[in-house]
């Protein structure tokens, strides 16, 4: 492995607290009105890597990019973003709440990559609704470019044909979105890998969707949409020796309740086969059922993910 470098996916939402006054019995708190989990704060109370592709990120602004200065050392951090979602917390200790604005974020050290370009993914239906910016990166060691992408997914559950359909179509534009990309950068004839690192809300290994609950007479119909699309993706990424190999027997999420608990292997790193991984190691986060807010400490051991922590390196094979 040549020119290593440090990289982390993590989905920061943060796990939902017991609370016997809710009618649900969870809930999300947040310290103070003031509290975000953003890149900024993640990276100062976080362990630093090169690379990140990063989900449920918050966001104090509306910049779709910008420039971090971290407080443990004087590297620059250098972020693209894509709004997807919102969360609504309580503050603590309080009835009041907040709604924060969250999405998909690539973050990287701008001494180790030379940004290059950003692509808004709006030619690339649903897709462009749940993933950060296609991020073209140069890495400034061994002059690789990257292709990076955050995604944060869509559950299969309850199972239906509305929501299996539209699995269907935000599988459909990512594979596409791959093949326009593969093809623009072997026809410029650039040395390139793809990075895809996110929360795709089932387990590819073992999608099991009769573990998820439905109503629906055509539960059936549904779930083959679901399988047949897992299929079409993973044929696309063979194709374009696109690989994963990380560990199936690790959960990477967790939640639940008194009684209940889920768990599975949710968050994956796709990446192309000429990136070795090494060291691979997981975060830390909450796991069983719903823990007291003082059991906690915010944005360090209160994520609903675990993160991927690995290095990603050229095979000496590939130089």
């Amino acid at each position: 492995m040549f020119h290593k470098f440090d990289f982390i996916q993590h989905n920061l939402s943060a796990v939902e607290y017991f609370d016997s006054s809710s009618s649900t019995k969870s809930l999300k708190v947040a310290s103070s009105n003031d509290t975000y989990r953003n890149i900024q704060s993640y990276l100062n109370k976080n362990r630093l890597a090169d690379l990140y592709t990063l989900q449920n990120v918050e966001t104090k602004t509306n910049s779709k990019n910008g420039e971090i200065q971290i407080e443990k050392n004087k590297n620059r951090f250098k972020y693209e973003y894509n709004d997807i979602g919102s969360e609504k917390y309580y503050i603590k200790n309080t009835s009041n709440t907040i709604s924060r604005k969250n999405g998909c974020a690539v973050v990287y050290d701008s001494n180790r990559f030379t940004f290059m370009d950003s692509f808004d993914l709006g030619d690339f239906p649903v897709l462009c609704d749940f993933a950060s910016p296609l991020v073209q990166l140069q890495d400034n060691k061994s002059k690789e470019i990257l292709l990076v992408l955050s995604v944060d997914s869509i559950s299969p559950g309850p199972i239906t044909l509305p929501r299996s359909n539209k699995i269907r179509k935000l599988f459909d534009s990512l594979i596409k979105m791959l093949e326009t990309f593969d093809r623009i950068c072997t026809k410029l004839d650039y040395n390139f890998s793809f990075i895809i690192g996110g929360d795709f809300k089932m387990n590819f290994f073992e999608p099991n969707l009769d573990d998820y609950n439905s109503s629906s007479v055509r539960k059936e119909e549904a779930k083959k949409i679901i399988d047949d699309s897992i299929k079409r993706l993973f044929t696309t990424f063979e194709n374009l020796d696109i690989e994963y190999d990380l560990d199936d027997s690790i959960d990477t999420v967790y939640t639940g309740d008194d009684l209940n608990n889920y768990h599975n292997c949710n968050d994956f790193i796709f990446k192309s086969k000429y990136l070795i991984t090494d060291e691979t190691q997981y975060g830390c986060n909450h796991q069983g059922s719903l823990p007291i807010w003082e059991d906690l400490s915010e944005l360090k051991d209160d994520f609903q993910h675990k993160s991927i922590n690995c290095y990603l390196g050229l095979d000496k094979n590939y130089i």
